[in-house]
């Protein structure tokens, strides 16, 4: 607040913009994490049914094209290394997310004719937007050292000490450091980071770089409305204090880009553990921006069928091919860059000027716009938070799933998940993609007669 953004005292309006607490996903009385597992399944597990087979693998909706509209019958998978059907009565729910629906749509015959018929597989219903208008929240990390007597997370990481009292706390209480989260966030707009010059010159270089592309219909929507959301007083910058050393880099040689993270995660789950806990190395507490995050990106990716370089192409356990396409629209570049200044700014005012020795990633020496473009390059990675590649739009734009989330030229095949959003949103998704399954529940409800 001591350098000029106020605080929302009701961030739940509908506007994000300012700084507050935000809810937490944390049942407080035990200490323990609350999310869909332990809350929506623990209360519907008894059902006769209800039937949760986990370690399969979705490989293709059934569908039946010999009438008018296509009808799911059912869906194929592996489970143990062998293959699986399971037929419908009435309807298929995907909900594969934004990476691996838009796949198994693909494998079972839904998306575009062209890139079907590449990959041998016979069209079913010819919808170009399948796997289209991949989009994601991006984010740079800039870290400061904390001077001697402060402890972060870092201080818990390597010191048996504090780790072993922060424990025991747990074990007793269900509170402490260990059931603390990064829960204090702001959203900024674009005129608390830079000059009315150079927010003039940002919007300059959009419409340049859109003068060079061929837009889809439903790019042309979205980027006239995002360009009238970069003017308003909105949140399109997130900003996140964390107590401790945040990653920058992958772990290094190991992860090229962000194609290739989303690519292991896919593959090896427990490799998250990896990459989000093997960083309290270091033997000072550090302090870090976690997220300078872009929460309304320019740049529209997309999701192949699969890696060009597997000649069986149609193995559904070949994981998809991803273009992020991070920072194709130099607008994303300059808002990045203008956060880390805004974060070297925050770090600069009090109560935090006293704490901090200085700034260690990126070095001090990475001052100018140059460099710190250089920089912003360098480390830009993802937020997780990807949407949109089975939008809910016209058809005629591009759209996958109409306004009850059926897919487009099928009776009875609906879409569940966040592949659905057509547009990113100014905000964290897991509230949204609840309600999105809510909504879901009541529409599916109300077509039964329910």
């Amino acid at each position: 607040m001591n350098v000029g953004i106020p605080a929302n005292l009701d961030p739940d309006s509908g506007n994000t913009f300012g700084i507050y607490n935000a809810a937490t996903s944390t049942n407080r009385t035990t200490g323990i994490r609350s999310y869909a597992a332990n809350t929506y399944y623990k209360f519907a597990a008894h059902r006769s049914n209800l039937v949760v087979l986990t370690e399969a693998q979705a490989t293709k909706i059934e569908l039946d094209n010999s009438g008018k509209d296509i009808i799911a019958r059912g869906v194929s998978f592996q489970f143990k290394g062998k293959a699986f059907t399971a037929k419908a009565k009435k309807e298929v729910i995907l909900s594969a997310g934004t990476l691996l629906t838009p796949q198994l749509l693909e494998l079972s015959g839904i998306g575009n004719t062209n890139v079907l018929k590449k990959h041998h597989i016979a069209p079913k219903v010819d919808l170009p937007g399948v796997g289209e208008n991949y989009q994601d929240h991006i984010l740079v990390s800039t870290t400061y050292e904390v001077k001697k007597g402060f402890v972060t997370y870092d201080n818990i990481g390597y010191n048996a000490t504090l780790e072993a009292a922060a424990e025991a706390q747990y074990q007793k209480t269900h509170d402490g450091p260990l059931t603390a989260s990064n829960s204090m966030l702001s959203y900024i707009d674009l005129y608390y980071l830079a000059s009315s010059g150079k927010i003039a010159h940002m919007h300059r270089s959009l419409w340049e770089d859109l003068e060079k592309e061929k837009p889809t219909p439903l790019q042309k929507e979205q980027y006239r409305i995002q360009e009238l959301w970069l003017r308003k007083k909105m949140g399109n910058v997130e900003i996140i204090l964390h107590p401790g050393k945040s990653i920058t880099d992958h772990s290094s040689e190991r992860l090229a880009d962000d194609a290739e993270l989303i690519r292991i995660l896919w593959t090896n789950p427990e490799e998250q553990h990896f990459l989000y806990f093997n960083y309290y190395v270091h033997s000072t507490s550090v302090l870090s921006w976690k997220y300078c995050g872009l929460f309304l990106p320019l740049a529209n990716w997309s999701v192949d069928l699969h890696h060009p370089q597997h000649l069986n192409t149609s193995d559904p356990l070949t994981p998809p091919n991803i273009d992020p396409n991070y920072l194709s629209k130099r607008i994303d570049q300059s808002i990045l860059v203008e956060s880390v200044k805004f974060a070297d700014k925050i770090a600069k005012a009090e109560p935090l000027a006293s704490m901090l020795v200085a700034r260690q990633d990126p070095s001090p020496e990475v001052s100018s716009d140059e460099d710190i473009t250089k920089w912003v390059k360098d480390n830009v990675r993802t937020l997780h938070h990807p949407i949109g590649t089975a939008a809910m739009a016209p058809k005629s734009l591009g759209g996958v799933v109409d306004d009850k989330l059926k897919v487009y030229g099928t009776r009875n095949l609906r879409v569940v998940d966040a592949s659905v959003i057509p547009m990113h949103l100014a905000a964290h998704l897991q509230r949204t993609i609840y309600g999105i399954a809510e909504k879901a529940a009541d529409i599916i409800k109300n077509d039964s007669g329910l």
